[in-house]
C-alpha cells in the first residue's frame, strides 16, 4: 500500500473539528447526567405528611371563621377542644417508628370514634 501524506493544515484542521467534537460529546453527557432521575429515599407523599396540611386549615378555621369551623368538625372551637382534653389520654399513642396522629387530628378524622368508644 502506497503511504498518504497530509498536509500540516488538514492535520490541524483534523485535530480542531476532533477537539469540538469531544467538547461537544462532553456537554451531552454532562447534561444527561444531570437529567437521570435519582432513586427516591422519601416519598412525596411521606415528605408532604410532615407539612400537616389540614392542621393549619383548621387551625386557621379556628381563629379566623368559627361558623365554618362548626360546620366541618360539627362542633364550636370551645367544644371541640374540650372534648380533646377529655379523650386524649383515651387515644394518644406512643411514636415508635414513624409520628403517629396527634389526637386533634384523630378527633378530626373521625368523630364517631366516640361513639364506638362506648358501644366497646
Amino acid at each position: 500500500m502506497a503511504e498518504t501524506t497530509y498536509s500540516d493544515e488538514l492535520k490541524k484542521a483534523v485535530c480542531s473539528i476532533t477537539t469540538v467534537l469531544c467538547d461537544v460529546l462532553l456537554e451531552i453527557c454532562e447534561e444527561e447526567s444531570k437529567k437521570r432521575k435519582r432513586k427516591v429515599w422519601v416519598r412525596n407523599w411521606m415528605d408532604k405528611k410532615k407539612c400537616r396540611a389540614s392542621e393549619t386549615i383548621i387551625r386557621e378555621l379556628r381563629d379566623n371563621d368559627p361558623l365554618e369551623f362548626k360546620s366541618v368538625i360539627r362542633l364550636a372551637p370551645e367544644q371541640f377542644e374540650e372534648l380533646l382534653l377529655k379523650i386524649s389520654p383515651i387515644i394518644s399513642r406512643a411514636d415508635f417508628y414513624a409520628p403517629s396522629f396527634t389526637c386533634q387530628a384523630k378527633v378530626r378524622i373521625n368523630p364517631s370514634i366516640l361513639g364506638l368508644r362506648n358501644k366497646l
